[in-house]
């Protein structure tokens, strides 16, 4: 999932912290599209990253992981599958992947 950090609503909260459910409706229209164009091409299986930064709020990256994975399951089927992988901050991993462990963990996730 390749988003531009230019124009990005995600990457504007990122830096503003105003905005997250423009932020949401924007990265749920992208993930919608790959899911689409996966399967117009009849991809059976993908695995998409996705990586919020080390700019990324801390205290939002949980509910916008959420968003992403209830997206990605929604539109699961018996005939393709696709997972997100999160990729961590370099500089301090462990706050994010406190949240992706407890995501991984529930409904929509798993390790």
């Amino acid at each position: 999932m390749a988003l531009s950090a230019s124009g990005s609503r995600l990457w504007g909260f990122a830096s503003t912290g105003d905005g997250f459910s423009a932020a949401v409706e924007e990265v749920q229209h992208i993930v919608r599209t790959i899911i689409f164009t996966q399967t117009a091409q009849r991809v059976r299986y993908a695995e998409n990253t996705l990586s919020l930064g080390s700019d990324f709020p801390s205290d939002r990256a949980g509910d916008l992981l959420q968003e992403v994975l209830f997206e990605f399951s929604a539109h699961e089927t018996a005939e393709s599958m696709t997972q997100l992988a999160v990729s961590f901050a370099r500089g301090d991993p462990w706050p994010q992947w406190e949240i992706a462990r407890e995501l991984a963990l529930g409904p929509h996730g798993f390790f």
